[in-house]
């Protein structure tokens, strides 16, 4: 079966081939292209040049967008297009006039462009009309202009440059950012940092509310992709590297505005402390530092690499939470989020060891670490 050249650039091989076709557009191989073409006269080349004229302006535009956006993209943990720079099919939305005017000027300017080209191997994909045509990778050969065209046909390819190298500049531009933010997202701290940017501006958008108690309670229980990927880390950090340029915004900005109301209603205490611990605040501080601070309570307790079960049942049994496993659950989430080190034993193993505990010597040694920490 007969099929003809392939001009769509929806993804990164097609992207390649314009930027390869681009860097190789030079006066000699316009020239060739342009005598080929049959009853192109001095009108033909005017014509061409006021529409590439045209377009390009328009292209300027959007350029000058794309830049606009660049100049902030990295600096902010998420935006209404988080992909606006990385996939190819956005790219060339964002500059769509002049990728129009690009796969045109390409048809116009290749050879036999209509005419099928001979059956291709089984499994071997359409070629790029970016690289047949002579604008481009393919071979070519030097031609001259009636002296009459010949002034118009370089002022025409002057301005087909500056287009072709305005595209250029939009991808390399494109590279560059999505480069930025690959460094941005290795780095966990500087993730963690834009997103305390972005809920502290997402405060002062709703600074009247928190402060008068106007807020609808209901964004308390909301659930989305951003509340439901800070559930399942172990750290705001983490959230946040895993989060940067990744999840809807309005969902961020929803699970900021649920963090910000549940600190203006609960204070540092979350609702999970106070239903654990019948909103006991000076409780609720002290069972907090002492989990956060496991790894040095127990440094002469044991040579274990994992805090023991009777530990964290002593723990329980001394703060007598309301849910044994809703307890064992905020032990785990809070000592590994203050990037505690040591294996933590099972819920079963807690709750074994709690029985009887408080007659074993081992209870009276860990309670005593436990007040004096505190």
């Amino acid at each position: 079966m007969a099929y003809k050249y392939e001009t769509r650039i929806d993804n990164e091989d097609g992207l390649q081939a314009v930027l390869i076709a681009i860097r190789h557009f030079n006066y000699d191989r316009f020239t060739c292209v342009l005598y080929q073409k049959s009853r192109f006269d001095l009108t033909h080349v005017l014509s061409l040049d006021a529409e590439v004229l045209a377009v390009t302006a328009k292209l300027e535009i959007e350029y000058a967008k794309l830049v606009t956006i660049s100049r902030t993209f990295n600096q902010r943990f998420v935006l209404p297009n988080n992909q606006v720079f990385s996939a190819a099919k956005q790219l060339l939305n964002s500059i769509r006039s002049g990728l129009s005017e690009l796969k045109k000027l390409y048809k116009f300017f290749t050879p036999n462009k209509a005419a099928p080209v001979p059956t291709r191997p089984i499994g071997n994909s359409i070629p790029y009309i970016y690289n047949r045509s002579q604008l481009g990778n393919a071979e070519y050969m030097q031609s001259l202009f009636p002296d009459e065209i010949e002034p118009k046909a370089k002022q025409l390819f002057n301005h087909l440059f500056e287009f072709l190298k305005l595209i250029e500049q939009a991808f390399i531009l494109c590279e560059d950012v999505l480069h930025e933010e690959n460094e941005i997202r290795k780095d966990s701290k500087q993730c963690h940092e834009l997103y305390i940017e972005f809920k502290n501006d997402q405060y002062q958008s709703i600074f009247s509310l928190i402060k008068t108690d106007c807020f609808n309670k209901n964004i308390l229980g909301i659930s989305n992709s951003a509340t439901e990927l800070r559930e399942n880390s172990p750290s705001e950090e983490v959230f946040s590297q895993k989060g940067f340029h990744n999840l809807p915004h309005n969902d961020v900005i929803g699970l900021a505005t649920k963090e910000l109301f549940e600190k203006a209603q609960y204070g540092d205490c979350t609702p999970d402390e106070l239903a654990l611990f019948k909103e006991d605040e000076a409780k609720i501080k002290r069972v907090r530092s002492i989990i956060q601070n496991f790894d040095s309570i127990l440094e002469n307790l044991t040579k274990k690499n994992n805090i023991p079960a009777e530990a964290i049942a002593s723990l329980l049994v001394w703060s007598k939470p309301i849910e044994k496993l809703k307890f064992y659950n905020y032990v785990k989430k809070t000592y590994k989020e203050a990037g505690g080190k040591r294996e933590l034993t099972s819920y079963f193993g807690m709750c074994s060891s709690s029985y009887d505990i408080e007659r074993k010597k081992k209870y009276l040694e860990y309670i005593e670490k436990f007040e004096r920490f505190n």
